[in-house]
């Protein structure tokens, strides 16, 4: 792991990186791509419908891919979502507001939830708890808010597909480097974590699945502004996507993220 001089996981450190993005890391096929993954997800573990739901981050949303957000709007009572960027907050709402959807945004830290208890009947946590050692904190956190049979889906990066962590230093590296990634989890590290908070662990699955290199060459092909890319694009997106609805475990060496769904009895 790398050192830690600009606190990565506090409020200045993220508005700063509200601050300095200059674009969206995922060209829209792929954002695009990436919100089906969380909403397929949910509807095939059957999450759809719960009354209160909290996402515990706005990255996406204020970057413009609300597609999610957009979803839950739609499938819940009350949505709530938090950040601990004001900054990543005020661009979000200005996403969220054209489309009308309704939803309370929190300015607020992750490992300190300012929510009562058993107030929620499902948490989505995308990719929010890999950017600080205090992950068990987090999950404490979430137990806490959690209804009795409530649900968490925690997605992490993963650290079961061998080539991701890779993928990620050499896009820091050479291409936008929106924020620091340091740290990675595989399903087994994630379910021992999710027990010590309390839950009990139901499904597990990996999502996203695009091949280093072929990130690159999706971005490429997109910048060519054609029918014939856009329609090669489609298919290699399309092929990604097919794969990942398969069963078994070979999917974890592919996917971005690992997923699991974390339940309090």
């Amino acid at each position: 792991m790398r050192p830690d001089p600009e606190n990565i996981s506090g409020k200045d450190y993220w508005d700063k990186v509200a601050d300095n993005i200059s674009g969206y890391y995922l060209i829209p096929k792929l954002a695009d791509y990436k919100s089906r993954e969380y909403i397929s997800l949910i509807e095939r573990w059957g999450l759809i419908n719960r009354k209160s739901v909290l996402v515990t981050d706005l990255y996406e949303a204020a970057n413009g891919n609300v597609g999610i957000y957009s979803h839950l709007d739609n499938v819940s009572q009350r949505l709530t979502v938090i950040d601990i960027s004001p900054k990543l907050c005020l661009n979000a709402k200005e996403n969220l507001k054209p489309l009308n959807i309704k939803t309370d945004v929190i300015s607020a830290d992750v490992r300190q939830i300012p929510l009562a208890d058993r107030s929620a009947d499902l948490i989505i946590s995308p990719s929010t708890f890999d950017h600080f050692p205090e992950i068990g904190q987090a999950l404490s956190e979430c137990y806490r808010i959690l209804k009795p049979d409530g649900r968490l889906v925690l997605a992490l990066n993963s650290a079961d597909n061998p080539l991701f962590k890779l993928g990620v230093r050499l896009a820091e590296r050479f291409k936008k480097h929106e924020y620091q990634t340091d740290y990675f989890y595989s399903v087994r590290r994630a379910t021992t974590l999710l027990k010590q908070a309390g839950f009990a662990v139901g499904r597990s699955t990996a999502i996203m699945h695009i091949p280093i290199g072929l990130t690159t060459l999706i971005e490429n092909f997109d910048r060519c502004n054609n029918p014939v890319t856009g329609r090669i694009n489609g298919m290699m997106i399309s092929a990604c996507r097919q794969w990942g609805r398969l069963g078994g475990k070979m999917k974890l060496f592919t996917g971005w993220w690992i997923v699991l769904e974390g339940i309090k009895r």
